[in-house]
């Protein structure tokens, strides 16, 4: 068992060692770290994500950009399982109220989740393994 994981190691930091330069250029707009739970084959979810700004920049980062001082972005998330190691999503629409009380509406974006089969049932950093 011990060979199966170093190849497996091995292999997942080839592919990171080519993936480097796509990754340095690529913009990176959130950290998602997901459980390993996902929805069964034929299951249908939906999920809100909602941020708020506290204290931020007064100016936007660029011209025509957000000001994201007291500002809520936010989109659902729609989910349905595939497979046992599959879901495809969707995020849309993409909103955000400003801090004068615009609402702004912007485009989305597709995701795919591949998960080990059963991942929510191994435990820590993969026990039953």
């Amino acid at each position: 068992m011990t060979s199966r994981l170093s190849r497996i190691a091995a292999g997942a930091a080839l592919v990171l060692w080519l993936l480097l330069p796509f990754a340095a250029r690529a913009q990176i707009d959130e950290v998602q770290v997901y459980t390993g739970e996902i929805n069964k084959p034929g299951e249908f979810s939906i999920t809100l994500h909602n941020n708020y700004t506290i204290n931020g920049p007064k100016r936007p980062a660029f011209i025509g950009g957000i000001v994201p001082d007291h500002s809520l972005n936010g989109v659902p998330e729609y989910g349905l399982g595939v497979t046992p190691w599959l879901e495809l999503g969707a995020y849309l629409p993409l909103y955000t109220v400003t801090r004068d009380g615009r609402t702004l509406v912007d485009g989305g974006k597709l995701r795919a989740l591949f998960v080990l089969p059963e991942a929510a049932d191994r435990g820590a950093m993969g026990e039953s393994w």
